[in-house]
């Protein structure tokens, strides 16, 4: 799927479906949490990070998911 698809399906998800919404949301302040922790701006472990890493990947993947099962509602 291509980018820019992707962000329209997820802004028409974000204002239809307040799960995606919540997990959109912390997608992105998970995400912005990790780029300052990599950059330096913040110190952590690299224990902290990794999970950090690990749950921004499963929020991720259930966004993706979301995304899809969108897709194929509208679809067929």
């Amino acid at each position: 799927m291509a980018i820019g698809l992707t962000l329209i399906k997820s802004a028409q998800l974000k204002t239809s479906n307040s799960h995606f919404a919540k997990l959109f949301d912390e997608y992105h302040d998970l995400d912005h949490e990790v780029h300052r922790i990599e950059t330096g701006v913040e110190n952590t472990s690299d224990e902290y990070l990794e999970e950090q890493k690990k749950k921004r990947l499963h929020l991720k993947d259930q966004l993706y998911t979301m995304i899809r099962e969108h897709e194929a509602s509208v679809a067929g």
